[in-house]
């Protein structure tokens, strides 16, 4: 019958000492530790990628798709311009220009709630008197990487100062829509 290997090594092997065969066991068990290390670590980054792809694979269910020449179409309409609707832009009613002094207290109240939750860096709001006593207040807020583009903040009151629509726009430099959320 034959030794098992681990008895070899308890009582050492004959051509080595017990010393130099303890230093084996040593270095080989630091061996197994590191490859084993390793091999954690890469199936780690290997399913980290793979959750990565599978988050930036699954569409927003919150949010409008559009195909990539409906994003760089060079005959689209500017979106900032009075009754014009970019394709993939959610549409909101438009009104005469007006300010906080035409809002009804409550739409006022509103008002003063969707200036506080705007970025920091958003530009003056817009302000326009919808033909139903409601209110549209828009404000563009420039992009922080991407020079040109910005992201339009429209929310529309009703006259009771209710949120009827709140929409997020994100256009491109060249004035085509990105990306339009309801919020």
């Amino acid at each position: 019958m034959r030794t098992p290997p681990v008895l070899i090594l308890a009582r050492g092997y004959p051509r080595y000492g017990r010393t130099s065969v303890r230093r084996i066991a040593a270095v080989a068990a630091e061996f197994v530790l590191a490859i084993s290390g390793a091999v954690a670590i890469a199936a780690a980054v290997e399913a980290t990628a793979a959750l990565a792809m599978a988050i930036n694979n699954t569409p927003d269910p919150n949010v409008a798709q559009t195909t990539a020449s409906e994003v760089t179409s060079p005959t689209r309409p500017a979106a900032d311009v009075p009754g014009s609707t970019a394709p993939g832009e959610v549409p909101t009613p438009r009104g005469r220009p007006g300010s906080v002094e035409d809002l009804t207290p409550e739409q006022a109240a509103n008002y003063k709630r969707y200036v506080k939750k705007l970025p920091a860096k958003s530009e003056p709001v817009q302000i326009e008197i919808l033909e139903d006593g409601g209110a549209r207040m828009s404000a563009k807020v420039p992009s922080n990487n991407i020079p040109g583009s910005y992201a339009d903040y429209v929310k529309i009151i009703d006259r009771n100062g209710n949120t009827v629509q709140y929409v997020k726009n994100t256009y491109a430099p060249d004035g085509s829509i990105v990306h339009s959320k309801v919020k």
